[in-house]
């Protein structure tokens, strides 16, 4: 008994030894900082689609834009739409934000958009004056008002 445990402690240590030894080797990556004049000027959009677990609320689904970019992005518009794959159900609008400064985030949730049960797909798509366009889809499952995402 005694030394299957003196050997269980060594193992431990030796894994423990050699993980703090990966998370303290420095990485070699390069920290060449561009002047502003070489850096582009643009908006970066992503995109987060929420489903009601993630809003808290569970009547709702909706999206986050957050410009990662180091230019606001202008004019922008979006199309959200939620669609039964059975196609019995679905919901589908259209708005325009604005503008969407460098390092902000701007949120649309729906209220009660839509309620049925099966399979479910969410399209978001956002335009820009900026010429910069983004579109993402998710898939998810429906159930009542509740709207269940599978991946953001």
């Amino acid at each position: 008994m005694g030394r299957k445990m003196n050997r269980s402690v060594v193992c431990l240590v030796a894994c423990f030894t050699l993980l703090l030894i990966n998370l303290a080797t420095p990485s070699f990556t390069s920290n060449v900082v561009n002047s502003p004049s070489s850096t582009p000027q643009e908006p970066h959009l992503v995109i987060f689609i929420l489903g009601s677990l993630r809003t808290y609320r569970l009547n709702t689904c909706g999206f986050v834009v957050v410009n990662d970019g180091n230019s606001s992005a202008r004019n922008v518009s979006y199309n959200f739409a939620l669609e039964d794959i059975s196609e019995r159900f679905g919901f589908t609008y259209e708005d325009y934000i604005g503008e969407i400064p460098p390092s902000k985030a701007v949120g649309v949730v729906f209220t009660r958009a839509t309620h049925g049960y099966g399979f479910i797909s969410i399209s978001v798509t956002i335009y820009s004056s900026n010429g910069y366009n983004i579109s993402k889809t998710v898939k998810g499952f429906q159930l009542g008002y509740l709207t269940i995402v599978f991946g953001r």
